[in-house]
C-alpha cells in the first residue's frame, strides 16, 4: 500500500522558516514501522 503526503505552504513568505520543522517531522516517519522511506521534491 502506498500513500501520498502532500505540504503546501498557506504563505509563500515564510517557506523557509518553516521548511526545517516540515523535513523534521518528514524525516521521523522513516522510524515508523512499514515506512520505507520519504522523497522530498520541491516544486
Amino acid at each position: 500500500m502506498k500513500h501520498y503526503i502532500i505540504a503546501k505552504f498557506k504563505d509563500r513568505e515564510d517557506t523557509e522558516r518553516l521548511l526545517p520543522e516540515i523535513k523534521a517531522l518528514f524525516q521521523k516517519a522513516q522510524d515508523l514501522k512499514g515506512v520505507e522511506g520519504y522523497l522530498w521534491r520541491q516544486a
